[in-house]
């Protein structure tokens, strides 16, 4: 039988800053009121050790779901064939020689922001098949659950309606993007970032 011992709560205060006011009236050059504001919506996490469990902190370590390495594994099943049998062998090949364990060990802070570098984490980033089709939690400095959501305003970008025309319209957002260069009012369009770019 494993002896599991549950941690937590582990406590953090997210605040959300909007940042580079931009007023305009959109495409109508000749008319000067403010139909739209256009910002990003900044978003900062704050550990707060007073909320936590007694004498928890980002540092403790703790042993969770490996989630890059079932989220690999998941993807060779899906692919089938030789392709996928030959990742599941790559993926035994981890766990057999000690590279990685579907239970990982590690830390609080490392988990949600400061990254896991190791195993089938580091991997997926040096792999030809899957380096650049990695999703945003991958960053340089490897997977983090929150990887691009500490005081930034990436994928959080927007235009809004300012009721000044149309009270109706009021906060209604017309345009989304990932940075405030790429605004789409057609989401369908729109593009997250990755860690390649």
């Amino acid at each position: 039988k494993p002896n599991l011992k549950e941690r937590g709560p582990y406590t953090y205060q997210e605040d959300m800053v909007k940042k580079d006011l931009k007023w305009s009236n959109g495409s109508d050059a000749s008319n000067d009121t403010k139909q739209f504001l256009e910002f990003g919506q900044y978003k900062t996490y704050t550990f707060l050790p007073n909320n936590s469990c007694t004498g928890c902190t980002e540092d403790d370590q703790v042993r969770m779901l490996n989630m890059p390495l079932a989220g690999l594994m998941a993807k060779f099943v899906e692919l089938g064939g030789y392709g996928g049998q030959g990742g599941l062998n790559a993926v035994e090949t981890m766990l057999k020689n000690g590279t990685d364990e579907l239970f990982a060990l590690t830390t609080v802070g490392d988990f949600l922001f400061r990254g896991i570098k190791t195993g089938a984490a580091e991997w997926m980033m040096i792999n030809g098949l899957t380096s650049n089709r990695l999703p945003p939690v991958f960053r340089e400095n490897g997977f983090a659950l929150f990887n691009g959501k500490q005081d930034t305003s990436e994928n959080e970008c927007y235009q809004v309606e300012t009721g000044q025309e149309d009270w109706e319209q009021h906060t209604v957002i017309t345009k989304w993007g990932k940075d405030s260069q790429s605004l789409r009012e057609d989401l369908s369009e729109a593009k997250t970032c990755t860690w390649t770019g």
